[in-house]
């Protein structure tokens, strides 16, 4: 196994001693390491973990190291809680324009969860089998979302909230935010401290990718966007260091907790969910805060808290195709016949 399989680097959340896979020492605070494909954890201990990997530790930093031993006091010792934020899409594959009121046809069209929030859910299930920490996971739309909540109990989460009021509809991405981040918050309040916030990178119908960075700014969290990995998480020294996708390089970031990060799609495959657990979570009862339960105001969500709205949708007239020349029988003569058309209309100088 080298660096490049493996996808955690981790200190075990607490002082249960255990016995190093490579050395057979019994360590006090073993590094938990897991394969990608296999999914199969070790225990190493901090000399065969360099040993092992210290090409990765000479390329990156070493939160890992910082502060061994020192530098904890005060400090609790675990995660407790990560809130996971979704939303329910229309498929894609299927959505379709009215010509007339440039509204999209809703009726017939099958909801899904967004896809970048599969991942999402996928990588907070990660963490809670490593960590044993909660996870919540909550979304803001129409009564039916419960289905798409449902499925995350199925998965594994430990409980999932719906945001669902009138008032809240025709939120634009600002108005959104806000009522997520009040509902994080208020989440913290009711469940225990949130030390973790994990959204998708954007959602397939707005495309925007502004939500997750507004709830980190509305609730003060170290801001990691675009994570396609999660390197190491350290709750004693309250730190997690990701790996960022960026256009042609990556970027390998450390920032204290609590923190919220924005997932592309190669961070992990998300998991099946077992039919025991699909059983149980339609069986569960679910929360629903409306606005009667937050206490927002008026001027903050909704329409009202929108300084954006969206005036028409559609989808744009394509200009019918052309076949030039026979390119099997004659392809000089169809390159000849494109050139020319190309001339003729101003597409290419001479």
């Amino acid at each position: 196994m080298n660096y490049d399989d493996i996808e955690y680097y981790l200190f075990h959340e607490d002082d249960t001693p255990d016995r190093c896979f490579l050395c057979t020492k019994v360590m006090p605070r073993p590094i938990v390491v897991r394969h990608i494909e296999t999914m199969k954890m070790t225990h190493l201990c901090e000399g065969c973990f360099i040993n092992n990997f210290s090409d990765y530790l000479l390329d990156n930093t070493r939160p890992w190291l910082d502060g061994e031993h020192t530098g904890y006091a005060g400090a609790e010792p675990r995660l407790r809680r990560i809130v996971v934020a979704i939303k329910q899409v229309p498929d894609t594959t299927q959505v379709r324009v009215d010509p007339d009121t440039g509204t999209l046809i809703r009726e017939g069209v099958p909801f899904i969860m967004n896809p970048f929030d599969t991942h999402a859910i996928e990588e907070a299930l990660r963490i809670k089998d490593l960590f044993g920490c909660a996870v919540t996971v909550l979304t803001m739309g129409p009564p039916n979302s419960v289905a798409t909540l449902r499925k995350c109990l199925a998965l594994g989460a430990d409980d999932a909230i719906l945001i669902s009021d009138r008032a809240f509809g025709g939120a634009d991405t600002l108005a959104t935010s806000f009522v997520l981040a009040e509902a994080i918050r208020r989440s913290g309040q009711e469940r225990g401290r949130v030390d973790l916030v994990i959204c998708g990178k954007q959602t397939i119908d707005g495309d925007t990718a502004q939500v997750g960075p507004g709830i980190a700014t509305r609730l003060g969290l170290s801001q990691l966007t675009l994570v396609d990995r999660i390197l190491t998480i350290d709750p004693r020294g309250r730190t997690i260091t990701v790996r960022r996708k960026l256009e042609g390089r990556r970027e390998v970031i450390r920032a204290p907790l609590p923190s919220l990060l924005t997932v592309v799609r190669e961070i992990n495959q998300p998991r099946y969910s077992s039919v025991t657990r699909r059983i149980a979570a339609e069986t569960t009862t679910l929360e629903v805060w409306d606005n009667t339960f937050l206490q927002l105001p008026a001027n903050k969500i909704g329409l009202k808290g929108s300084p954006t709205n969206v005036k028409r949708i559609f989808a744009p007239e394509r200009q019918p195709g052309e076949i030039l020349g026979d390119g099997e029988r004659d392809p000089e003569g169809a390159v000849q016949e494109l050139i020319r058309k190309l001339i003729e209309r101003d597409l290419l100088v001479t």
